[in-house]
């Protein structure tokens, strides 16, 4: 899933790719959020998902470092694992992995950043994609 196809979100952004992270083999554009900010992708099939893989990025000066949740049904709904993304001390996208426990069904699927600093105005980090895998 492209992180910038979801289906809802709130305060969030999209733009593309910075072109010092570009070299990664990303392309098109990513999503960054502040800390509260989410996105969901709706009506999503959990049955048989062992884990999620995204592709993450930081920019120094530009980006806290922090957290990036996944919950079911709401962004206060049950957690079902956690992206830890690093305070950036340069540019870089990165592959991060949640194993998950038991999941199944049908549920909104949501991504909730969580900054490491609450209040401050800047993004946690920038999502690219998110992979399910069995």
């Amino acid at each position: 899933m492209q992180a910038e196809d979801y289906d809802e979100g709130e305060e969030v952004m999209a733009f593309p790719i910075p072109e010092e992270a570009s070299g990664e083999g990303a392309t098109g554009d990513v999503l960054a959020g502040n800390d509260g900010a989410y996105f969901v992708f709706r009506d999503i099939d959990l049955t048989g998902i062992r884990s999620f893989t995204a592709q993450i990025g930081t920019m120094a000066g530009v980006t806290t470092g922090g957290r990036l949740g996944l919950r079911v049904g709401g962004v206060d709904g049950e957690l079902l694992g956690t992206f830890e993304v690093p305070i950036p001390n340069e540019t870089s996208l990165q592959t991060y992995e949640v194993r998950l426990e038991a999941a199944s069904g049908m549920t909104d699927l949501y991504f909730v950043f969580a900054a490491d600093e609450p209040g401050r105005p800047f993004p946690v980090c920038f999502i690219d994609w998110i992979l399910a895998e069995q």
